[in-house]
């Protein structure tokens, strides 16, 4: 890791960035949450703390008009039939899809498998 905090503990690192904000006049200040959940290791007891990374994306306007051709022909079907409606709507909005979302463990990621395997 390179950088201006790279090195440092993450609680020092926090205090640090705080103090560098408001330096330039960019600190916004302390929010309370009350019912805030931390997240915690259940074998060490650590504190488990998002470490943001490089995102990718994939393109999704050709493949979503490509599911939307299937749909309308037929070729495609889903099961439960009452889900085309939404995965239509879903469909609609042909922005580029985040693959590396950094998802907490245990989130699963929406794949699937067609009858072949």
């Amino acid at each position: 890791m390179k950088g201006l905090y790279a090195g440092m503990d993450r609680f020092d690192v926090r205090q640090k960035i705080i103090e560098d904000l408001k330096q330039v006049d960019r600190y916004g200040g302390d929010m309370k949450y009350d019912n805030a959940q931390i997240s915690v290791c259940s074998r060490t007891g650590d504190v488990l703390e998002p470490m943001p990374k490089e995102q990718w994306f994939l393109q999704c306007d050709e493949l979503h008009a490509n599911v939307r051709k299937k749909l309308d022909d037929g070729t495609l079907r889903l099961v439960p039939s009452f889900l085309e409606q939404k995965l239509r709507e879903w469909l609609q909005y042909d922005e580029p899809w985040c693959l590396s979302r950094q998802l907490l463990w245990g989130h699963q990621i929406p794949a699937y498998r067609d009858q072949s395997g």
